[in-house]
């Protein structure tokens, strides 16, 4: 099972208690101190204002905000526009309105106006969990319970309080059996609510927000960094902590924190300082042995002050490693130190983050049954170190390099980076990341699969509601056309009878007979109508009166003939009875009710003159008590 709990992984460490339990804060995954070009004037007030396609990454780090605007052209090919950043005013605290309001002003400068490009940003994984585990291959609309299910059993979270989203990775084999890989989160709605209403706060609504394990996860999928069908992994040293994200075929199937990082080879550093000088100066005295025998050690009075670095001073000390920093030369004299020195002092600390990636790479190919580690990439909070790099590839006897999407030499750079050194273009790996993320292969912590089911149900509601506006819209106009048409022959007709009375009409025998003929004629029609349609209309009605606990078994109508004495009488109407044979259903006691009801009902129909009960018997149906019942309901209908 695909799972990054660190309860899996060892039983000494959490991550989640590393992560919340440290009183500092976790970085997003950038480096905040390596020399950095100030941004300058955006792109997107130019040639690329509101182009399809271009969307800017956004990585509010320790110390500064970096940006980063790509562009997606054809099918699978990116292209770097601009790049930048910002520092943060060393006394401006993260939450107040001072920040919101530089914010805001960064944005303007870097962006432009508002709504110019998409912009998707990275919060801090400081409270976000992520694992990966499988599951059987369902019904897609059974899958979001069953991922769901298998999430708490890894995770404990509060659905209620958090926001969660998940991933199908696609089909893999565990213990001979498909399933299916699903990458979960979880992270408490308020951290989300926060970095979005920060960004509404500055007038720039995100379209995104992602953490940097999947932003890193996008440089591979959008093959920025090409790895289909390697297994990569990615290890980021920051200053309290250290992250590795282990990647197949360009999708994150294991992250994992590691308690250790630039402190802890600070503190190495202090803490060994003392036994490597003591070391040093027996060496340097039986080197120096006059030839009386009498050893001699000489301090200078600097070393002598200064008998141990502080944390400071060694993160000094470990910054300068690296080509790409300032050289801390009278730092280092002052403490005896070289380069060579320092790695040495630094390499307990070292050693045990390699042991932790050891065996995180041994738990993911052992123990989970996956591909062995092809591939290291390096980066860290602090400039590039080769001899680190060169340390951890050759502990860890894997191929290890610094992760540099951004090499000038790279396509779709186009040599854009080319002034920047190597630990420049590194600090802007992830939030490159963040620039290539895209609702369709990136999980956004602000638009959940949820949200989306939520958005889909609102756009159906508003089509049906469209639809159905059209629809009467469309009927009333051609109910307003067939009126027109209607008044319109009958202003004709009125026309036309107004030039008759004008002109006078002559009576004639033969116009009389004429008009009589055409009287008896829509008479016949007329009589032959209500007979057609009159039993239909007479059901009709006692259907709709008759309750569910009145069962009709037979209806008939009967016409009766016109009384002897009354046949010269041609405005009576004929009297028709209509039979009805049926029982009651229901309680008991409450049967002669229901029957009067239902009586009352049919009385009060303006087709129905007068309702007689003929007979009502009780009886028993299928062991049931009815009161069977005839009735007899008259009604006349008008002569024509």
């Amino acid at each position: 099972m695909l799972v990054a709990s660190e309860k899996e992984i060892t039983s000494t460490e959490k991550l989640l208690d590393v992560i919340r339990g440290g009183a500092e804060k976790q970085e997003s995954g950038a480096s905040d101190e390596v020399p950095v070009r100030e941004s300058h004037e955006s792109l997107l007030t130019g040639r690329f204002a509101r182009q399809k396609g271009v969307t800017i990454g956004i990585d509010v780090g320790y110390s500064r905000i970096r940006f980063v605007t790509v562009s997606q052209g054809s099918h699978k090919r990116w292209k770097l526009l601009d790049y930048g950043s910002f520092a943060i005013p060393i006394d401006m605290e993260k939450g107040t309105p001072a920040f919101t309001a530089f914010l805001k002003e960064s944005l303007a400068k870097y962006c432009g106006p508002p709504g110019k490009a998409d912009l998707w940003a990275m919060m801090s994984a400081a409270n976000v969990e992520v694992c990966n585990f499988a599951v059987p291959v369902v019904a897609r609309k059974e899958l979001e319970n069953v991922v769901l299910w298998s999430a708490k059993k890894e995770l404990d979270f509060n659905e209620s309080e958090s926001v969660f989203d998940y991933e199908v990775q696609g089909e893999i084999v565990e213990s001979g059996v498909e399933k299916l890989g699903i990458l979960f989160y979880t992270v408490p709605r308020k951290n989300v609510e926060e970095t979005r209403e920060l960004f509404d706060a500055a007038g720039y609504p995100l379209t995104g927000l992602t953490i940097a394990p999947m932003a890193l996860q996008n440089i591979f999928r959008t093959d920025w960094v090409p790895a289909q069908d390697r297994t990569i992994a990615s290890l980021y040293i920051g200053r309290g902590w250290s992250r590795i994200d282990i990647f197949s075929g360009g999708d994150l199937v294991m992250t994992r924190g590691i308690k250790a990082g630039i402190n802890s080879m600070a503190e190495s550093l202090v803490d060994e300082y003392p036994a490597w000088r003591q070391s040093a100066a027996r060496e340097a005295s039986h080197a120096d042995i006059p030839e009386s025998g009498d050893a001699v050690l000489e301090l200078s009075g600097a070393q002598q002050a200064d008998a141990t670095p502080d944390l400071d001073q060694a993160r000094q000390l470990i910054q300068a490693l690296s080509p790409d920093s300032k050289p801390e030369t009278e730092l280092a004299e002052r403490f005896g130190l070289n380069d060579e020195a320092i790695f040495t002092l630094i390499r307990p600390a070292l050693e045990r983050l390699v042991r932790q990636v050891e065996r995180t790479f041994e738990h993911y190919v052992v123990n989970m049954g996956r591909e062995t580690i092809s591939a290291i990439y390096l980066s860290t909070a602090m400039n590039v170190c080769p001899p680190m790099v060169d340390y951890i590839a050759g502990q860890l006897d894997t191929s290890c390099d610094i992760l540099d999407p951004l090499d000038p030499s790279h396509p779709w750079v186009e040599g854009a980076t080319a002034e920047e050194s190597v630990s420049e273009r590194s600090a802007y790996v992830p939030v490159l990341g963040v620039a290539l993320s895209h609702q369709s292969h990136t999980l956004n912590l602000i638009y959940t699969k949820e949200d989306q089911k939520q958005r889909k149900k609102y756009l159906l509601a508003n089509y049906v509601a469209l639809a159905v506006i059209g629809v009467l819209l469309l009927s009333g106009v051609g109910w307003y056309a067939w009126c027109d048409r209607v008044v319109a022959g009958k202003q004709d007709r009125v026309a036309r009878l107004e030039q008759q009375v004008q002109k006078g009409i002559e009576i004639t025998e033969a116009s009389v007979r004429n008009m009589v003929a055409d009287l008896k004629q829509e008479r016949q029609r007329a009589r032959e109508m209500r007979d057609r349609y009159l039993s239909a209309a007479v059901f009709g009605e006692v259907s709709s009166v008759t309750p569910e606990k009145i069962k009709v078994m037979n209806i008939k109508t009967v016409l009766d003939g016109m009384p002897a004495g009354e046949k010269g009488d041609s405005s009576r109407g004929v009297q028709r009875n209509m039979l009805i044979d049926g029982f009651v259903t229901g309680v008991s006691d409450t049967l002669d009710a229901d029957l009067i009801d239902y009586v009352m009902n049919i009385q009060s129909s303006p087709l129905f003159e007068r309702v007689v009960i003929n007979a009502k018997v009780p009886e028993t149906i299928e062991g049931q008590e009815v009161l069977r019942f005839t009735l007899t309901a008259s009604m006349e209908v008008p002569s024509t």
